[in-house]
């Protein structure tokens, strides 16, 4: 009887969000989205530049990654293509690079290129935030909400 009330009470504190959540093995280093815009064409944009950093030792893979208003992105590590991440990893500790590059006019007034038309707006995940990373440790699954981003000054090309 005493063990279930503590358990419900603790159920209560947690749904309220008055206990921790689970410890996430990366932590948010720093978040920046850069507008772009130029060419012929007209053309614009966001890259969005996330960091992470983790202990050298937990084997982390980067899985997906939502933006808002851009829509979920499957994230590989070849180096040059529209959603990858790289890793650096220094004595102890691991940086991981998320870049993620978005076209938000493809030249015409006509909406974006097909892709972007079927890309889903709506975060898939249980995490509220500006963004939401999903990724791997230790064959456990984790979601790390990010608030929002630093905005870095518009990047215009000739």
């Amino acid at each position: 009887m005493k063990y279930s009330i503590i358990i419900v009470i603790g159920a209560f504190l947690l749904t309220m969000g008055f206990m921790p959540a689970k410890k996430q093995p990366a932590q948010l280093l720093v978040a920046i989205s850069t507008h772009w815009a130029g060419g012929i064409v007209g053309r614009s944009g966001t890259n969005y530049t996330i960091q992470l950093n983790a202990k050298a030792k937990q084997q982390i893979t980067i899985d997906k990654i939502w933006i808002k208003d851009e829509g979920t992105f499957a994230l590989t590590t070849e180096e040059g293509k529209d959603a990858f991440y790289t890793v650096k990893k220094e004595n102890s500790s691991a940086t991981y690079t998320v870049m993620v590059k978005t076209l938000h006019n493809n030249g015409t007034n006509l909406p974006g290129s097909e892709e972007e038309k079927m890309r889903d707006l709506k975060n898939p995940f249980a995490v509220s935030g500006e963004a939401v990373i999903s990724y791997t440790c230790c064959k456990k699954q984790y979601y790390l909400p990010i608030a929002g981003f630093k905005e870095q000054g518009a990047v215009h090309y000739e």
